[in-house]
């Protein structure tokens, strides 16, 4: 059985970054337990905790629609595959 989770409140504003190729972290909001994000002009990789992208993590394929994560953490972290990578991220909870 698939489960589909949906966001059921906007926690905060919805973000564009440029994040280029070293590790960012975005830092979980009071009030959210999810983050929907999809990377814009490059590939990018997101691990859920803080762990170094480099190692492992999920990818965000360039113009895929947003995917949608739990984060149980305060915070996770992206890398983008070029120098002028970009994503767009909005904070939740569902």
């Amino acid at each position: 059985m698939n489960v589909r989770l949906v966001p059921s409140k906007i926690i905060g504003d919805h973000t564009k970054d440029n994040i280029g190729t070293t590790d960012t972290t975005l830092t979980k909001p009071d009030g959210a337990n999810a983050i929907l994000i999809q990377a814009l002009d490059a590939n990018a990789t997101v691990v859920l905790d803080t762990a170094a992208t480099t190692a492992n993590g999920f990818l965000l394929t360039a113009s895929d629609k947003p995917d949608l994560y739990p984060v149980v953490g305060a915070a996770i972290k992206v890398q983008g595959a070029a120098s002028g990578t970009n994503i767009v991220y909005q904070w939740c909870q569902v």
